[in-house]
């Protein structure tokens, strides 16, 4: 019993003594992995950081070459450009040359031409004279046949041809007289008149700037939903312009004499402070009536000025027009005005009929 005892404990220690073992072979096989890793890693970082460092020297080796080569093609590509800019400079004296040259080729073949054709003239010229020669001397051996009767009569008849022709060449030259002399007799009158008028220059313009007491009046202006402004320009026909230009409102219209109502009515409306549809169209129908009024007095005042009687009433009022109308920086009523001075000047001079000439003057512009 003891014997099988001591088999079974030998058996249990073998089988001890081989796990020990196995668990210290597997434990250094284990071990030896983990350092071969390391070394791997180690391996793999030393490699890395020879590669960045062989990079790192390559690239400064390749800008020092570089920096070298540039260094030493400097003073070529210096010279080169030198050379580049002189061949330049020597091409463009070259081509003022050829210019030079080929304006000179073109005056020697303009004045070879010239020659040619005084060369054709005076050999057209000899020819004349030569015929001209002939024809004389074939003359005086027929005028030598003829008899003193006959020649009498001949000689007659070339001094009348030759007074025809001098007649006719000095009727042309009075006539070219009288006509310089016409030109400069009107242009003594025009200028005699002009520097005995003088006028105004005014500006053209299309657009009234209204101001305003402050920026709290374009609110009413506008109206709420902008009743106000919509029946404003509906009853002037003009358009209102609200910016944001500080304490004003434009208005603006092409035709003058809507605009000058709107002007007046606006303003009219901004000082009394009541502004709703109604009172607009209130305004707005007086200013009218006040523009009319000053329309016929306008129209009245030209013609008094001038002294012109018997203007009908409607072409007054169109004359009257003319004080809202511009026309190329001046006032179209008064620009008629300076006309029928102007034209009374000139008619004065002529003795024309000054008063006709006024009345030409001042409603020329009429139905432009």
């Amino acid at each position: 019993m003891d014997i099988l005892y001591g088999l079974i404990g030998a058996a249990v220690g073998a089988a001890i003594v081989f796990f020990v073992q196995r668990k210290m072979h597997q434990d250094r096989a284990n071990a030896a992995s983990e350092v071969a890793q390391e070394l791997k890693k180690a391996a793999q970082l030393e490699a890395e950081n020879i590669c960045h460092k062989a990079e790192v020297e390559a690239k400064d080796e390749l800008l020092r070459v570089k920096t070298e080569f540039d260094d030493s093609t400097k003073d070529e590509r210096r010279e080169l450009g030198d050379r580049e800019k002189k061949m330049n400079d020597r091409e463009e004296k070259l081509d003022n040359k050829m210019d030079e040259i080929q304006t000179k080729l073109l005056e020697v073949s303009e004045r070879d031409r010239v020659n040619l054709a005084l060369e054709t003239e005076l050999r057209s010229e000899k020819e004349e004279m030569e015929t001209i020669r002939q024809r004389q001397f074939s003359e005086l051996s027929r005028v030598a046949e003829l008899s003193q009767d006959d020649a009498r009569a001949e000689l007659m008849q070339k001094l009348e041809g030759d007074l025809d022709h001098e007649r006719g060449s000095l009727i042309r030259r009075s006539n070219d007289t009288l006509k310089r002399d016409g030109e400069r007799q009107a242009q003594k009158v025009i200028v005699g008149a002009m520097q005995r008028m003088a006028s105004d220059c005014a500006y053209d313009r299309t657009t009234a700037t209204i101001p305003l007491p402050s920026d709290e009046m374009k609110g009413r202006i506008i109206g709420r939903e902008g009743r106000n402004i919509r029946v404003f320009e509906a009853e002037t026909g003009v358009n209102v312009l609200i910016d944001d230009t500080p304490s004003a409102v434009v208005i603006s219209c092409f035709e003058p004499v809507r605009r000058e109502v709107a002007r007046i009515a606006l303003v009219r409306l901004v000082e009394d402070g009541r502004i709703h549809p109604t009172r607009v169209e209130e305004v707005v129908a007086k200013a009218r009536e006040d523009i009319a009024n000053e329309i016929i007095l306008a129209g009245e005042d030209a013609v008094h000025e001038l002294h012109l009687n018997n203007v009908a009433e409607p072409v007054i009022e169109l004359l009257g027009r003319l004080k809202f109308r511009y026309s190329y920086n001046q006032n179209v009523l008064s620009h008629s005005i300076e006309v029928a001075n102007f034209m009374a000047l000139i008619a004065a001079e002529l003795n024309f009929d000054v008063h006709l000439a006024k009345r030409m003057g001042l409603f020329h512009d009429i139905g432009k």
